[in-house]
C-alpha cells in the first residue's frame, strides 16, 4: 500500500545534501528531506567547487551530459547520486562513474510538495547510507543493498516495467496497468520472456567482469572526503568479486543467453513476471506516460532493440505508433 506524506520541517537534525541537481518535482522534494533544505541548480548552472556531501542528479536522462560534463568539476563527479530509469550503466561506464551511489526510486511527488511512496526503492553505492536516511526522513522507505549483482537484478525489473507496461497501456488506447494485469497478463509475460535475457545478460557480463585495479585518479585539490569515497569503491569492488564464486563466472561466460541470469539473483522470469504485476496492482488507477517513454526511448526500449531482435516487443512499439521510433533504431 502507498503513503502519502506532506513534507514538514523536522524537529531534528537530518542527512544533508550537499546539492539537488534538477528543480523539478523530485528534485525540489528532496531537497525539502534535507535539513537545512539543499540548494537547487537548474540546467546551465555550475556547481560550486566547494560543496562537501552527496549530490543528487534528479534530471531527466537528456540533461545528463550537460550535468556532468558542464554543470560538475571533475573532483566533484564521484559526489553525484543517480537516480534515473532506464539503461543507465553504459552511459555511466563512458563517463567513469560506474561505481557512484544509483538508487531505484520508487516515489512520485506533486507541485504542493506531496509525495508518494512506493514501497520498493532500493539503493547501491558509497553513499547509500545518506540516500536511506534522508529518503526515509522525508517519508520514502529506502532498502540498502548489498552487492552490485542484487542492485542490478532490482534494475532489471524496473527496466522491464518502464519498457512493458507504457507500451502495453499505449497499444491498448491508454489503458491503466491494473487492467493489463487483469486482461493482459500474459501478454506482459510474452515480453518478459522476450526481453529479460537481453538486459540480464548485459547486466551478468558486467558483473562478472573482472574489477578495475584503480579508480580514476584524482584532480590534486580534490579533498580528503573524495578520496574516502574513492576508497569504499575499491572495497565494494574487492567485496563484490568475493560475493561470486569463480565457478559461476565461469559458467556464465558459456551458458547460453537463456541462462544468462546466473549471476543476478531473484531473476527467473516467472519471478520477475510476478514482481511487474504485483508493482502495477499497487498503482492500479496509473496510466504509464507515453510521452516520457519516447523521450526516453534510447535509455529503454531503444537499448533493448540495439541488442537483439525482437519481434513480440517490435509488434507492440508499431501498435502503440511508435514506427517513427523503429525506423530510427534501424538507420543506427
Amino acid at each position: 500500500m502507498m503513503q502519502h506524506h506532506l513534507l514538514q520541517q523536522p524537529a531534528a537534525a537530518s542527512p544533508h545534501a550537499a546539492a539537488v541537481i534538477g528543480p523539478g518535482r523530485v528534485g525540489r522534494a528532496i531537497s525539502r528531506m534535507s535539513m537545512p533544505p539543499a540548494p537547487l541548480y537548474g540546467r546551465g548552472d555550475v556547481l560550486p567547487q566547494n560543496l562537501q556531501g552527496p549530490v543528487w542528479v534528479c534530471t531527466t536522462n537528456d540533461a545528463l551530459e550537460d550535468v556532468v560534463l558542464h554543470a560538475v568539476a571533475p573532483q566533484q563527479r564521484q559526489q553525484l547520486v543517480f537516480i534515473q530509469n532506464g539503461m543507465l550503466l553504459p552511459w555511466l561506464e563512458t563517463h567513469g562513474l560506474q561505481h557512484n551511489t544509483q538508487v531505484l526510486l520508487y516515489m512520485s511527488a506533486t507541485e504542493d510538495g506531496e509525495v508518494t511512496d512506493g514501497g520498493r526503492t532500493v539503493v547501491y553505492g558509497p553513499h547509500s547510507s545518506h540516500v536511506v536516511q534522508l529518503l526515509q526522513h522525508g517519508g520514502v522507505s529506502c532498502k540498502q543493498l548489498g552487492s552490485r549483482a542484487e542492485y542490478r537484478s532490482a534494475m532489471v525489473v524496473k527496466l522491464l516495467w518502464s519498457c512493458i507496461f507504457w507500451l502495453l497501456s499505449a497499444g491498448l488506447g491508454g489503458a491503466t496497468v491494473g487492467s493489463i494485469v487483469q486482461q493482459r497478463a500474459g501478454a506482459v509475460d510474452d515480453l518478459v520472456s522476450e526481453l529479460l535475457p537481453i538486459a540480464a545478460q548485459y547486466l551478468s557480463d558486467t558483473v562478472a567482469a573482472p574489477p578495475a585495479q584503480q579508480l580514476q585518479p584524482q584532480e590534486q585539490h580534490g579533498n580528503h572526503q573524495q578520496q574516502d569515497v574513492n576508497q569504499n569503491q575499491l572495497q565494494q569492488q574487492q567485496e563484490e568479486q568475493q560475493h561470486v564464486p569463480p565457478q559461476q563466472v565461469l559458467q556464465a561466460a558459456a551458458a547460453p543467453a537463456s541462462s544468462s541470469t546466473l549471476l543476478l539473483p531473484g531473476l527467473d522470469q516467472a519471478a520477475v513476471t510476478q514482481q511487474l504485476l504485483d508493482y502495477s496492482l499497487s498503482i492500479a488507477a496509473a496510466v504509464p506516460s507515453a510521452d516520457m517513454a519516447r523521450r526516453e526511448f534510447a535509455w529503454r526500449n531503444g537499448w533493448l532493440l540495439g541488442r537483439r531482435v525482437t519481434p513480440q516487443h517490435e509488434q507492440w512499439l508499431l501498435r502503440a505508433g511508435c514506427s517513427d521510433l523503429l525506423m530510427q533504431c534501424a538507420k543506427r
